[in-house]
């Protein structure tokens, strides 16, 4: 059995901050020093979770949220032996009280226990790195990354390829295409830069944007699009993408196709192209678009119809499901499926033809985007 951290110091919030959903308000880490102190304890406590229950990305989980930390108070050009002091005490507030809830002697606790000497000494070692680099990138390094910024910006705008630049940059990046509902830009923002790590670049606005991780492992990007997502409240769909800084504008563009397939067709979440094969071809490939259009045409013009089966298909095909969410008699959700039915020649009883109608959706949203391609 996993170790549980004790109810009466931890309770619910640490059944939260093992999801990751805890995190500090927009504005940074506090500067009291037992504001800081909890704050610190609330941040690394899920990463000791991980190290205890020996997770396989927990020392990853260490640095970035190291790092994260000590960036953010860099940014307060406070000084750093009063962060190490709150670290050191929040970390020993977490294992003085797990370790004295545990039972002593058994492999397990003993394996738990070296590894969480470990994540202590990795913290401190990453906190004193990040917070000298950071501050160090005010000046030394500070128009290097503007120059990659403003290169990644122009490659993800433009497709150009920017000449020698180019080279200067790492040979891969991760492109989360983000589409979100209720989150603000700047909390987007920082909710991938504490996530991410250094280089991370956001081209966020409202509704949604891109955002570049370079040399992440197209697993790891997609644990870390998971945690923003969550820390965000779970809604709205992302797309991880990965290529070479010169394929950026392709993968650009690929992430927009899917991200506009899966809010189409499927519920929130992370997804990636291979999760989409299917769906992508048929709505990149011109002869069947235009068949796909044609079909949702006599849908579109009616929306009560459009409203039935976007809502159906948000619903899995569950005809009852759809029927509460619309707040209409299943009867009258017959009724209007037939009615789809008759217009599309498609059957909405077999999940094939409920995805081939969602394709058509994604195949319209696309058109309107990118006109005379009907």
């Amino acid at each position: 059995m996993p170790l549980q951290p004790p109810p009466d110091q931890f309770g619910t919030r640490g059944a939260a901050a093992r999801l990751n959903s805890i995190r500090i308000r927009v504005g940074g880490l506090p500067t009291q020093p037992a504001a800081l102190r909890r704050a610190l304890s609330t941040e690394f406590l899920p990463v000791y979770f991980d190290a205890f229950e020996d997770e396989r990305d927990w020392e990853l989980r260490a640095l970035r949220t190291a790092q994260w930390v000590a960036r953010q108070w860099a940014r307060r050009e406070a000084d750093l032996d009063q962060l190490l002091q709150a670290v050191y005490e929040a970390t020993d507030d977490i294992l003085g009280e797990v370790s004295r809830r545990a039972a002593p002697g058994s492999d397990r606790t003993d394996g738990s226990a070296r590894r969480a000497t470990v994540v202590g000494a990795r913290i401190i070692a990453a906190v004193v790195f990040e917070y000298e680099r950071a501050r160090d990138s005010v000046t030394a390094f500070g128009a290097r990354r503007r120059t990659e910024h403003e290169v990644l910006s122009a490659l993800l705008g433009s497709g150009g390829s920017h000449g020698p630049t180019v080279h200067a940059l790492a040979d891969a990046y991760t492109l989360v295409a983000v589409r979100l509902s209720g989150a603000a830009p700047a909390d987007v923002e920082e909710a991938f830069q504490r996530h991410g790590g250094p280089g991370t670049l956001c081209l966020l606005g409202r509704g949604g944007g891109h955002v570049v991780i370079p040399e992440y492992e197209p697993w790891t990007a997609s644990a870390t699009a998971e945690r923003v997502r969550a820390e965000l409240g779970g809604a709205g769909w992302l797309v991880v993408e990965r290529g070479s800084v010169r394929d950026l504008p392709a993968c650009r563009q690929r992430a927009d196709i899917l991200l506009t397939i899966a809010a189409a067709l499927y519920d929130p979440g992370v997804y990636r192209p291979r999760d989409l094969v299917v769906e992508y071809t048929a709505v990149t490939t011109p002869s069947a678009v235009g068949r796909l259009v044609v079909m949702i045409d006599p849908v579109l013009s009616q929306p009560t119809l459009l409203r039935t089966l976007e809502t159906l298909i948000t619903a899995g095909g569950d005809r009852s499901r759809a029927a509460r969410r619309l707040n209409v008699d299943r009867c009258v959700m017959d009724r209007l499926c037939l009615r789809i039915e008759d217009l599309t020649g498609q059957d909405l009883n077999d999940p094939n033809g409920l995805t081939t109608l969602g394709c058509a959706l994604a195949a319209h949203s696309l058109c309107a985007v990118r006109p005379g391609e009907r």
